[in-house]
């Protein structure tokens, strides 16, 4: 059934990924694998693989800092990573590869906490990839809070390779909530980065091609000497085809571009 969704100025566009862990079990995070056509994907997609060594990722309820003064992490269920040794952390928010986004603008939103009770040791990777499983965007956490967007470039076939000097964004405090928000528009190769709704960063470069994108993954790599705990909710990706004024046509499910509108007051809001 295609169903007819008309926008109109800033209006948003049809949500891909809508991942807020409330239909999850808690405990360790569900393998679950997207089927084309099968939208909004709802889960992580692991891959068949799964934390592994000292690292876990864990769906909580009501996740709070640990140390004093406990700061919140909204309320609801949220996906908690955690690593205390060596071992790979590696969750990817991803669409199936037939569904890649590669005209218009993509955006990719999620809310985020460092927790303040386990000191960093190592960076968090958050890295936008193609239908084919390249990066074509790189932001990076590094220990002292200090976060940064780095450029990419296709190359041939569906490689990318790193471009000109990475943007340094505002730093995240440990025990702070944040909503992050990277926009990629297809028109002009250019992304830039949104935290708490405040204005866009500067703008880099990132890898445009007939792969698209399809979402992100957070990793951590395996190494002994990265440790943390970090809490991820509300994951998003929007689709918001080429103009001001469009219409958009979805196929298999219904209402998908009205669902932003619709969950703008959902938990976790209080996260920003």
């Amino acid at each position: 059934m295609a169903v007819l969704l008309s926008f109109m100025g800033t209006a948003r566009g049809a949500l891909l990924i809508d991942v807020d862990f409330e239909d999850m079990n808690l405990g360790t995070v569900r393998r679950v694998a997207p089927t084309e056509g099968n939208l909004p994907v709802t889960s992580p997609n692991t891959q068949n693989s799964a934390p592994d060594g000292g690292a876990t990722a864990t769906v909580v309820q009501d996740y709070e800092a640990t140390n004093p003064p406990n700061t919140p992490f909204g309320d609801g269920k949220s996906l908690v990573l955690k690593k205390t040794a060596a071992g790979n952390i590696y969750i990817p928010f991803t669409l199936h590869p037939g569904d890649a986004v590669s005209a218009g603008r993509v955006v990719i939103g999620f809310d985020f906490m460092v927790d303040n009770g386990v000191t960093p040791n190592g960076n968090v990777f958050i890295q936008t990839v193609n239908s084919d499983y390249k990066v074509v965007s790189d932001m990076l956490l590094k220990v002292n809070g200090e976060l940064t967007l780095a450029g990419r470039v296709a190359t041939t076939g569906s490689g990318t390779t790193t471009s000109g000097t990475p943007i340094v964004l505002p730093s995240l405090v440990s025990g702070n909530s944040y909503h992050i928000e990277q926009t990629f528009d297809f028109d002009t190769g250019l992304a830039w980065v949104s935290i708490n709704d405040g204005g866009p960063s500067a703008t880099q470069s990132f890898a445009v091609s007939s792969y698209g994108i399809i979402g992100f993954i957070i990793s951590t790599g395996y190494s002994s000497t990265t440790a943390g705990e970090w809490a991820v909710d509300n994951v998003t990706m929007e689709a918001i085809p080429e103009g001001g004024t469009f219409s958009l046509f979805v196929f298999g499910f219904a209402a998908i571009g009205a669902s932003r509108i619709l969950k703008s007051g959902r938990k976790g809001s209080a996260k920003k």
